[in-house]
């Protein structure tokens, strides 16, 4: 198999696995409102049921993480070729994330924001909400790669992957991504 064959399959079995972990965040987020105290699921078989099916989205959530790092051991595509180093599971979920929200205008509006995207992916969890948090501070491992809308506090800033850094992630030349404007431009300028 030619490199771009390899590449384009790694590129479309990377971006899968990024979706379905994004549905997966969303899902447990749902189970996760239903077991608010103004709701009528805090008691009972409702909440064991709640907590059940979120745990096991955790479940498949880490499954889908250890997916991708098996996946980003073989190939230029993924968290591990944008950062130039293997991440754990936290900072792989919040790429799959963000990345998923570039492409999908529904997930971009439940993760344009740090508070959105520490929603989602700490899932109430302090510890790893805090660490969810820190990724975006200046000194952090995902800061060099996003473009920061500033808001009055962190939480509220907008936050994007730069184009390089995307580019960089699913092993796309900056030729391959210009090439494709170009043609985006030149269609819709016509119609």
């Amino acid at each position: 198999m030619k490199m771009n064959e390899k590449t384009n399959k790694d590129r479309t079995a990377w971006a899968g696995l990024a979706k379905r972990m994004t549905e997966r965040l969303l899902e447990r987020q749902e189970k996760l409102n239903d077991l608010c105290p103004n709701n009528s699921l805090c008691t009972g078989d409702d909440r064991r049921q709640a907590l059940k099916a979120v745990c096991n989205l955790n479940k498949d959530i880490a499954k889908l993480a250890d997916e991708m790092a098996a996946l980003e051991q073989e190939s230029r595509v993924g968290t591990k070729a944008m950062l130039g180093k293997d991440p754990g599971t936290l900072v792989r979920t919040v790429v799959a994330l963000m990345a998923t929200a570039r492409f999908s205008p529904e997930v971009g509006r439940d993760a344009r924001s740090v508070d959105d995207i520490v929603g989602l992916v700490g899932a109430r969890d302090p510890e790893d909400s805090l660490a969810v948090r820190s990724l975006f501070r200046e000194d952090r491992v995902l800061h060099p790669h996003i473009n920061i809308s500033y808001g009055p506090t962190l939480d509220e800033s907008g936050v994007r992957f730069k184009e390089s850094s995307l580019n960089r992630l699913l092993s796309q030349s900056p030729d391959d991504s210009e090439k494709m404007t170009d043609a985006i431009c030149l269609t819709n300028r016509w119609k």
